[in-house]
């Protein structure tokens, strides 16, 4: 099975995630955001945390659905790319352990048939929208 969850901010879709669910495990597929495409440094800590949220509600969410295992899907195992640690940094920040496992690719391909909208770039005008809607005032204080 295939679940998405999404967080809004000020009424915008701000992150998407996107699981393959079996009986005992969630597996992240993808996680599609705006934090990339936003250069103001405060709407992209709106964004990362908005992300960390909804991972944090995705595992509340599937130990209720009796799901003994989260899996963020994959591991940086070099030393070269900062970003990548970056990421890998942002994983072990909710704990758990790191094993490894083989999942023969067909996750990305699920990933890329479920989103295709999602990954496609934004415009320069779609970035400023999402830009002023994160940094509105409404957003700001938390109302949607």
């Amino acid at each position: 099975m295939v679940r998405f969850s999404r967080a809004l901010y000020g009424g915008a879709t701000v992150v998407w995630h996107v699981h393959a669910v079996t009986q005992e495990k969630a597996t992240l597929l993808h996680s599609a955001s705006h934090f990339r495409q936003l250069d103001d440094n405060e709407a992209r800590a709106v964004v990362g945390r908005a992300n960390r949220l909804l991972h944090w509600r995705d595992m509340l969410f599937f130990k209720a659905e009796g799901k003994s295992v989260y899996d963020f899907g994959g591991w940086y195992a070099s030393t070269e790319n900062v970003e990548l640690l970056r990421i890998n940094q942002f994983k072990e920040g909710f704990g758990g352990v790191r094993t490894d496992q083989f999942n023969g690719g067909i996750c990305s391909q699920l990933a890329r048939l479920a989103l295709p909208e999602t990954t496609a770039a934004f415009s320069a005008s779609q970035r400023r929208a999402i830009k002023a809607k994160l940094l509105s005032p409404q957003a700001l204080r938390g109302s949607s």
